[in-house]
């Protein structure tokens, strides 16, 4: 009897201690080393000092967003942060300090809720990304179609054909009619996220946040005092909110919109889509399922031979009409309506903009407002367009700021999915398929920012932070040593 009740006893504690192993393993946070002695330049979030590696891992594990972390080692041992680079690659640049660099492994991806492009109609994670989160899904129309497009995919070596960034789906927050106004002052934008130096992936699938041109004008990147993006994305009732905080040492006014402005591209259906017209995110490199509106925007030159002259700011109003191409007027913006994609029939030209450059502080201004009707076009799309334009519609988006220093010609640029409107002709067509998306959300949440900028949502008059490039909390906010 002792010795079958001692029996049972030992079992029944071996059961308690397996799954008290079970559970520790199941809570415990994996991760991989991927730098020794540095710092990532991004910007940061302190998660406490910690006892060991395995703690401070598991902190990053617990917080929403966390992919990436360092933790001292010398006389920095116990500190513990959360990296807020995008890719192990660290695009920021590397800081020589004593502390390591980690990934955390298993725990982010579109499944996992604390993600960034968190999905839950994606069904499971392929596991065979690390810099991007692959993401597969297991319905048919998937197999039958290609990749979904809310998920992610791994680029093969050598092209960027199938890049995917962590950032594939920006939320766009729906604002009230009169929140924000076009006058280049960012305040009102407040609390909606402003997403800074988005790396993307070069045609031979290198990742940056700046691109020179190929061909002879190209120019040199200094880093982000030479060159940043911040931009945000909101909507309203018949509107996509566009702003752009863009730091730009030197600027150069060049003889079309996009030479050193801004481009935007909207995916509409082709005319082999569900619904040609209406705003889409499938995201085809077949350009009669899906198909780019494109729409540049800028300032202009007080005279057209004089590039380096040029307002300091400029409008558009609502339903005004931009001069042609071909001219070139004192203090107008130059809004420059492409391609309409999907068949439109004919542009609205109903879009607002307006651009303000502060040359002391190096930064220049976007900010637009553009037409649903401009996106679709005038026909019969625009009613299906209208009954589409509501939370949740994801739509396929891509975003570029051009950079032209010494010549006022394309450069070199940056922004969210550039190659879906650079480099890729295609007849004018350009390439759908490596744009990125945006979706209708609700209300704006809390202030935020992906990258660590502090305060790139301000006006360029004095009214914000600082720069959004470079990160905030990267340095000093680390104690001795330089971090």
């Amino acid at each position: 009897y002792i010795h079958m009740r001692s029996s049972i006893t030992l079992t029944v504690l071996f059961a308690l201690l397996s799954r008290a192993i079970s559970r520790s393993l199941d809570e415990m946070a994996f991760f991989t080393q991927l730098h020794e002695g540095a710092e990532c330049k991004s910007g940061d979030d302190n998660l406490g000092d910690q006892p060991n590696l395995q703690a401070c891992a598991d902190a990053c594990a617990q917080r929403k967003g966390c992919r990436f972390f360092i933790f001292g080692n010398g006389f920095k041992t116990g500190r513990c942060f959360f990296e807020k680079t995008l890719t192990g690659e660290c695009t920021e640049g590397w800081e020589t300090d004593n502390y390591d660099f980690y990934r955390l492994e298993g725990s982010l991806g579109c499944t996992d809720a604390r993600a960034p492009n968190f999905d839950q109609t994606a069904q499971y994670d392929d596991g065979s990304c690390h810099g991007l989160s692959g993401c597969a899904c297991t319905e048919s129309s998937c197999v039958e179609h290609g990749p979904c497009p809310k998920c992610m995919s791994c680029s093969p070596p050598g092209t960027n054909e199938k890049f995917r960034s962590e950032l594939d789906e920006l939320a766009a927050p729906r604002v009230p009619k009169d929140a924000i106004v076009l006058d280049g002052d960012l305040r009102d934008w407040e609390g909606i996220p402003f997403h800074t130096d988005v790396p993307f992936a070069t045609l031979d699938g290198s990742l940056v946040v700046f691109e020179s041109s190929s061909d002879a004008n190209g120019g040199a990147y200094f880093g982000p005092s030479d060159f940043s993006i911040s931009f945000a994305l909101a909507w309203r009732e018949d509107e996509l909110l566009v702003a752009a905080d863009v730091r730009d040492d030197v600027f150069t006014i060049a003889p079309t919109c996009y030479g050193n402005g801004l481009q935007l591209a909207f995916e509409v259906g082709g005319p082999q889509a569900e619904q040609p017209g209406v705003p889409q995110a499938v995201r085809s490199s077949n350009t009669d399922i899906s198909s780019l509106t494109l729409i540049n925007m800028g300032l202009v030159p007080v005279r057209y031979e004089v590039l380096n002259i040029y307002p300091p700011s400029c409008t558009i109003g609502l339903g005004e009409v931009p001069p042609p191409s071909s001219e070139r007027l004192s203090n107008e913006c130059c809004l420059h309506y492409e391609r309409l994609g999907g068949g439109g029939s004919a542009w609205s030209k109903k879009s607002a903009l307006a651009v303000v450059r502060n040359e002391p502080a190096r930064r220049t201004i976007y900010e637009a407002a553009i037409s649903l009707d401009d996106i679709v076009g005038a026909g019969t799309a625009q009613a299906k367009a209208r009954q589409a334009w509501q939370e949740g519609l994801v739509f396929g988006f891509s975003l570029v700021v051009n950079d032209g220093d010494e010549k006022a010609v394309q450069q070199g640029w940056g922004g969210y999915y550039p190659h879906a409107i650079v480099l890729g002709w295609n007849g004018g067509a350009k390439e759908p398929h490596k744009a990125g998306s945006v979706r209708l959300a609700s209300a704006a949440p809390p202030a935020q920012s992906h990258s660590g900028g502090d305060g790139s949502g301000g006006s360029i008059g004095g009214n914000s932070g600082g720069g959004g490039s470079g990160g905030g909390g990267s340095g000093g906010g680390r104690g001795g040593g330089g971090g």
